[in-house]
């Protein structure tokens, strides 16, 4: 893959990182808001469980989360940097955009207790999905390109 493509790829992660976060920062300062689209409520949930809304009924389940979280960053950082020397740009890239999906979340862990999310998948006014935020969107376009390149290896 070329530089180019690279730096592409690159910035709109950033660009998907950092709305993120500029919408959750907005939901935080106006946890009334909600706005109803067609198949799309965007609203506050605080999830202080696991990917959509799992929930495990642990006194210090934020603390094993964010320990957890921790650890996968640094395990896809050394993995990154030992791949970018061998010039696997691509999965290096497709993880690069995972790290950023826990980052912004792991944020959340560490400064309200819980993830925010705010976007609720809705068809004749019921859920159809588990709330989510960009940054979960992130974490999955990055295994889904991971899962691809090792089924095209195959």
């Amino acid at each position: 893959m070329s530089r180019k493509k690279l730096a592409i790829i690159y910035s709109l992660t950033l660009i998907v990182f950092i709305a993120d976060r500029a919408i959750k920062n907005f939901l935080i300062s106006n946890p009334g808001y909600s706005r109803d689209f067609v198949f799309l409520i965007f609203h506050l949930i605080k999830n202080r469980g696991m990917a959509f809304g799992l929930t495990l009924e642990q006194l210090n389940f934020n603390l094993v989360m964010i320990v957890l979280t921790v650890l996968i960053i640094i395990g896809l950082f050394v993995y990154i940097h030992k791949n970018y020397k061998q010039e696997n740009y691509l999965a290096s890239t497709w993880l690069a955009i995972i790290i950023l999906g826990a980052v912004s979340n792991l944020i959340d862990r560490l400064h309200y207790g819980g993830v925010i999310d705010y976007l609720d998948l809705v068809s004749f006014g019921k859920t159809i999905w588990p709330v989510f935020n960009l940054a979960d969107v992130l974490i999955v376009i990055g295994i889904v390109g991971i899962g691809s390149r090792i089924f095209k290896s195959k």
